[in-house]
């Protein structure tokens, strides 16, 4: 409505004008004559520029350039100013969704917005924000980067998107929670103070990402203990069983021996019991046969005697 009036005021001066020239006399006999007297000398003067800038006016080649030039313009600027009335009302669209934790249509109405503008700083941030609430954390992580990416050039356009920056890297660094990635998410939350000094949220969740880093580094380093521990235990085992198959295999060897020892033995018992019986048996036939040949000797003395 306001450019409207604009407009009818703007118009208001040339247009009432022409319309004036249009009277018939009649009509401008129905004015003042103050006011008759001042239509009929504005009349005279511009029939008299029209006829001067007629036969004087020579537009040249370049003009026409410079006119069809802002011609292309004016349609570029209506097509962005339309595009800009686009992306404000998807992002519109998608807030109003969002408020409404209908946060698949916030996301769709959120993308139609940057793909209209795909630097829609409004609408990556959302989007982000719609994916969040959806548990889609590497999607969202990856428009909070996206902006932070664009953090100086954001900076230099508007002082005021530095509270936007903050409110970008504190939802890293809780994204950087989800994950247990803690130390991602002290970066993070360091970041957004530095841009935002006086958000306690952002402060309370700094000091809480660095207790639970805290504790996860002394939980890695009990297992790490516990896993050394593990390894040495497992490393004696492995010893005692070494040991134990060597003190068998030492036991198998030494009873082996010891067999071998027996048997050895048992064998020689068996061969000297043998060598003795041997040796009873030949002293027991030498002794036969001398007790036969004393005999022999005997009976060949006898016989002797008996002659005589």
């Amino acid at each position: 409505m306001g450019n409207y009036r604009n407009q009818t005021v703007r118009n208001d001066g040339k247009t009432g004008l022409l319309r004036r020239l249009a009277m018939t006399d009649t009509e401008k006999t129905s004015l003042l004559p103050c006011r008759k007297r001042h239509i009929e000398h504005r009349e005279n003067v511009i029939a008299r520029n029209e006829a001067i800038q007629k036969w004087t006016t020579f537009v040249p080649p370049w003009k026409g350039i410079c006119h069809f030039v802002l011609l292309i313009a004016f349609l570029l600027c209506a097509g962005s100013v339309t595009a800009q009335k686009a992306e404000r009302q998807n992002v519109r669209d998608g807030n109003k969704q969002y408020k409404n934790e209908n946060y698949t249509e916030s996301e769709i109405a959120y993308r139609k917005s940057i793909d209209v503008n795909p630097r829609s700083v409004e609408g990556i941030f959302n989007l982000g924000d719609a994916l969040y609430q959806q548990e889609k954390y590497p999607e969202a992580l990856e428009q909070y980067q996206l902006i932070a990416g664009q953090g100086e050039r954001l900076l230099r356009e508007n002082p005021d998107n530095m509270e936007r920056l903050a409110q970008v890297f504190h939802n890293v660094g809780n994204i950087g929670m989800k994950s247990q990635q803690y130390q991602q998410s002290i970066e993070a939350y360091k970041q957004s103070l530095r841009l935002n000094p006086v958000d306690e949220e952002t402060r309370y969740n700094l000091a809480l990402a660095q207790k639970l880093l805290q504790d996860q580094e002394q939980e890695d380093q009990d297992q790490d203990q516990d896993q050394n521990q593990d390894q040495n235990d497992d490393q004696q085992q492995d010893q005692d069983q070494q040991q134990d198959q060597d003190d068998q295999e030492q036991n198998q060897d030494q009873q082996q021996q010891q067999q071998e020892q027996e048997q050895q033995s048992e064998q020689m018992d068996r061969e000297n019991a043998q060598q003795i019986l041997d040796a009873f048996l030949q002293d027991e036939k030498e002794t036969q046969e001398k007790v036969q040949q004393m005999q022999m000797q005997q009976q060949q003395n006898r016989r002797r005697e008996k002659q005589w």
